[in-house]
């Protein structure tokens, strides 16, 4: 297995943002920003914890919290502070870099100085195998004699976008408590070690941060610092947790960072993907498979993985779609067991969904778009500003993308196909799946027809599909096809629990109303509408889709009087037009590949590709995954790159009126997983088909020209399989790890 490290030479401070992204750690009970030791809150540094959420006032959304910060370091040499960015114009050497191998961020500085140089060194890592420790080494060296005092402390002036969150602290010699209203708590105990010439140490704590000085009378080329080793609670981890942890200051930070490397030298013999022939595509997709993995809630009972990750509160560090169809299939191909965490948030979410669904006039259930725990709707009615007037604008987010319930659905079904494990049935996913259909048939709407003796046909009105420029259209091709496999798995799965209950199973009874519903369901998909199709074979993304004005995305761009305009809605640039901001008919076509043929695939692709804005990190991973289902892998490629390096490459847009939009984009990472594996490398679900007892999967590769082969482990059914595919061969077999 190859070593790969990210890296950045030379400071700028206006990289600030970005890197805090790119350089991440975390472990999947919290992610840690790759921000300098020194920065305070306007710098953005951030220890976000997974599934923890509260609203500052009633005025301001609800949104994840951030920890108190237990990296925060000062330097002072001969009584000079030595920090970023106040410092910056005496550094003359600046390295910054994530170990993906390791999961250890690693930064060097050094500063000129009157007298000489001085050398900041760090390495931090956030633990694999101790969910709620963090460690860190900070190690100075000066080219001369000189007395040194580092600060180290628990910094609980954290960065929010919308709070502050924290009420109350309660700051101790080392620990910080940030109590937020609702009596929800976070705490962060750190302890460090210093090494190296120490005069002395005392403490400095101020009304929200606990700090310690601790002097040295540091001597030329010699090293002085600390180790440092901290641990984050809350008060609802007992909740969240399998099993909770407590602060354990026994653990040191040699032994923390041997079973890191350890862990993650485990992890990669497994999960290494070799791309021979480009080594720009195989950093981009480790980097991708690293960073799905520290945010996977490995700690958690049911947990699920935000729309941003855990880079921060973006997006209210709400779950959304993204995992269920973009996420899920790396962990359902590698690590099973954290796929059903996942699957088990959304059947802890049930509640919410049903709530929704009769608070909007619907049956069953109507998953939240941006879900907070127990499935709670985040979102508002409100989430665009006017940048001219200043006014909120009204958007459909939440009360009209109503795909979302199909995309659990959709993810159970991935579930139980790969891994042959029904289990999720029995343990809620048996309710999720017939409230869902529930709820798409009270979405149904009986077509009144002109003429006399033409056949009903049902048809689903008023939504918002994957593009959210067109807002409240009737008949979005995606929106309606999820909705009729809703219907079609819903089938299947009450022929498994009737089954069930003729073996006199105690978790499925089977009452009449089901009986109904299975007869129901038989007698209206027949009756549904059918997608309408141009002479050319274009499917309509929705009602009246053709009849919009037919012109280019540049055209649109042009017409914007402020380039922070938002292109949707019904005042947006794009609204009246053909252009679309993401995949829509393509990722439907995408996900019910085998119902359409190729010379369908290609002029979808055609006709889409040049309307699509692509403002999305959705996008890209969709078109490609079609155009290798096309026999296209060189047209593909551009968009497995884009998707593989959203977050290595400097992002387009991390404003938008003033507040923070950027952050990590792990369904692109989960996208670009899915392109590898499903379409350069084929891999295909065989329903019934089995040979010389391999899994029923088979792959129909299609690979770049530039690549040579591919290498990559799968999980299936509960063995572990290597396949290596060239442009000629494919080998699979199962190797025991």
């Amino acid at each position: 297995m190859k070593e790969i490290i990210i890296k950045e030479v030379n400071y700028d401070e206006e990289n600030y943002a970005h890197f805090g992204t790119k350089f991440l750690i975390g472990n999947g009970y919290m992610g840690v920003r790759g921000s300098m030791e020194e920065y305070g809150a306007k710098h953005m540094p951030a220890v976000n914890i997974a599934g923890v959420y509260n609203q500052a006032s009633s005025e301001k959304w609800r949104e994840s919290l951030n920890a108190p910060n237990p990296f925060f370091i000062r330097l002072k040499i001969d009584g000079e502070e030595l920090s970023l960015p106040n410092s910056s114009d005496k550094v003359v050497f600046h390295e910054q870099s994530l170990d993906i191998t390791k999961g250890i961020h690693v930064r060097k500085t050094i500063f000129k100085t009157a007298k000489g140089n001085v050398t900041v060194e760090t390495e931090r890592f956030a633990g694999m195998t101790h969910f709620n420790a963090l460690a860190l080494k900070y190690s100075v060296t000066a080219d001369y004699d000189c007395v040194s005092s580092i600060t180290s402390g628990i910094d609980g002036e954290v960065w929010d976008i919308n709070g502050p969150h924290f009420v109350n602290f309660e700051v101790e010699e080392n620990s910080v408590k940030g109590i937020c209203e609702n009596g929800v708590s976070v705490m962060t105990s750190a302890k460090g070690v210093p090494f190296g010439d120490m005069i002395g140490t005392k403490s400095a704590n101020e009304e929200k941060t606990a700090q310690n000085i601790i002097s040295f009378n540091a001597k030329k080329d010699a090293a002085f610092g600390l180790t440092k080793v901290a641990f984050v609670q809350t008060s609802i981890d007992e909740k969240i947790s399998k099993e909770p942890q407590k602060p354990n200051f026994l653990l040191k930070y040699d032994t923390l960072l041997e079973e890191q490397k350890q862990y993650w030298k485990d992890f990669w013999q497994e999960n290494f993907v070799e791309i021979e022939g480009d080594e720009k595509a195989e950093t981009a997709l480790n980097y991708s498979i690293y960073s799905l993995q520290i945010i996977a809630p490995r700690h958690a009972n049911a947990l699920s993985i935000p729309a941003r990750g855990l880079s921060g509160q973006v997006y209210k560090g709400a779950v959304f779609w993204d995992t269920d169809m973009f996420m899920l299939d790396y962990f359902i191909l590698n690590d099973p067991e954290t796929a059903k965490i996942l699957l088990k948030y959304r059947v802890d979410g049930l509640k919410g969904a049903l709530e929704k669904a009769d608070r909007e006039g619907y049956n069953g259930a109507f998953y939240a778009w941006e879900s907070h725990e127990d499935g709670i709707e985040a979102c508002s009615k409100f989430n665009v500003t006017d940048i001219f007037t200043g006014r909120a604008v009204r958007t459909y987010f939440d009360d009209k993308q109503v795909h979302i319930s199909s995309a659990i659905v959709y993810g159970i079904k991935k579930y139980i196909k790969l891994t042959g494990d029904t289990s999720i049935l029995f343990e809620g996913g048996f309710d999720v799946i017939v409230e869902c259909a529930n709820f798409y048939l009270s979405l149904l709407t009986s077509r009144v027809f002109p003429k006399m003796g033409e056949p009903r046909k049902l048809e689903i009105l008023d939504v918002v599909g994957p593009d959210e420029y067109h807002e409240r259209v009737n008949n979005n091709a995606y929106t309606n096809r999820m909705a009729k496999f809703v219907f079609e798995f819903t089938l299947e799965v009450l022929d498994l629990a009737k089954k069930e209950t003729k073996k006199d199973s105690p978790l499925l009874p089977f009452p009449e109303v089901l009986n109904d519903l299975k007869n129901g369901l038989k007698k209206i998909i027949p009756d549904m509408i059918d997608f309408a199709v141009n002479d050319e074979g274009v499917i309509e993304q929705f009602d009246g889709y053709f009849d919009l004005e037919d012109v280019s995305v540049d055209v649109v761009r042009s017409r914007l009087k402020d380039p922070r305009e938002y292109w949707g809605g019904s005042n947006g640039v794009a609204y009246p037009t053909q252009i679309i901001k993401q995949a829509d008919v393509v990722t439907m076509l995408a996900m019910f590949k085998d119902e359409f043929e190729k010379e369908i695939m290609k002029a979808n692709l055609d006709y889409y590709e040049p309307r699509t804005e692509h403002g999305s990190s959705l996008s890209a991973c969709m078109y490609g995954l079609l155009q290798c289902f096309c026999g296209m892998p060189d047209t593909a490629y551009p968009m497995f790159l884009k998707s593989a390096e959203v977050d290595l490459a400097a992002p387009k847009k991390l404003w938008a009126g003033g507040i923070y939009i950027g952050g990590s984009h792990p369904a692109s990472w989960g996208g670009a997983y899915q392109m590898l594996v499903y379409g350069f490398a084929g891999l295909k679900h065989n329903k019934d088909q089995k040979s010389k007892g391999k899994p029923n999967i088979s792959f129909d590769p299609h690979l770049p020209k530039h690549w040579k082969s591919i290498s990559f482990h799968l999980t299936i059914q509960g063995k572990k399989y290597k396949a290596k595919i060239t442009h000629k061969k494919v080998v699979f077999d199962e190797v025991k790890i």
